[in-house]
This record gives structure tokens, C-alpha cells and sequence, in this order.
């Protein structure tokens, strides 16, 4: 498995794994190190709730597609004393479906002359003002994808 995300906080850390086939998405939440490994872990004073993670997953992933019920496994584990040294499964993807590619249709005409990069005077490169189609404006429906 792939190492996606390591969040390190003083009272936990919260690893993300993808599968192979890059689908699955597994966690596991430990205990901070103490440095000494043969000293017994015992309840954590820090409590976890499901929020604390979903809004650490929230910065590298949409959590609409995360399991809860899961989550709130882990988090009484991880508050009853035991760390989740296994890996976790918290979502799963949709795989690709076989056909055809879309088709895409410009509503706008394409810019024909040469496109201007502007750079500042500290050198850094403007790409956001690009302008590849002419006559365009905000909020204009530059394209339709048909499948």
C-alpha cells in the first residue's frame, strides 16, 4: 500500500493508505511516541471524535464517500486504549467503466494568435489570464462535454 497522508498531532497520528488499484482508502490512528516502547499504554486523556478526524480527512479528501460507522469504530478503540495498528478500510472508489470517450463541443471560438504569458519583475509566470478563447466573459459556457 501507497502512503497517502500522515497527520502528526501532539495527542495522535492519522496515516492514510491507498490500495493497489488505487480505490481503497485504509487509516490508522496511533498514539503519539513516547519514546519508550516498554512503557504500558494506558487510556488516553485526549479525547478522539469522529469530527476531530473527519476534519483531518477533509483536507485530502471529500468525506461524503468516508464510511462513519467505521470511523466510530476506530475512535472507541483509539479512546477504550487501543491503537488501530491495522489498517483500516474508510472508503472505497468507483472504478472506471468501458466505452467511448466524450465528446467535447466549443461553444466559443478558440483564441488563433499567439498566447502571451505575463511575467512580473520578480519572474514568476501569470498563467491564470491565458486568454485562449476570444470574446469571452465571466460566467460565459465556454464548452459541452456529451459522453
Amino acid at each position: 500500500m501507497e502512503l497517502l497522508f500522515e497527520e502528526m498531532q501532539p495527542n495522535y497520528c492519522l496515516r492514510g493508505f491507498l490500495s493497489e488499484h488505487r480505490l481503497k482508502l485504509f487509516v490508522t490512528l496511533l498514539y503519539p511516541d513516547s519514546g519508550d516502547e516498554d512503557v504500558p499504554r494506558e487510556k488516553p486523556v485526549f479525547t478522539m471524535t469522529r469530527d476531530v478526524l473527519l476534519t483531518q480527512l477533509q483536507k485530502h479528501m471529500p468525506t461524503e464517500r468516508i464510511h462513519v460507522g467505521v470511523l466510530d469504530d476506530i475512535v472507541a478503540n483509539y479512546n477504550s486504549g487501543k491503537e488501530t495498528e491495522k489498517h483500516r478500510r474508510i472508503a472505497v472508489g468507483t472504478e472506471p467503466k468501458a466505452g467511448k470517450n466524450g465528446k467535447l463541443l466549443l461553444l466559443k471560438r478558440p483564441y488563433t494568435g499567439d498566447v502571451e504569458v505575463a511575467i512580473d519583475a520578480s519572474g514568476k509566470a501569470d498563467f491564470s489570464n491565458l486568454n485562449l478563447f476570444e470574446n469571452i466573459h465571466v460566467d460565459d459556457v465556454v464548452a459541452r462535454i456529451y459522453p
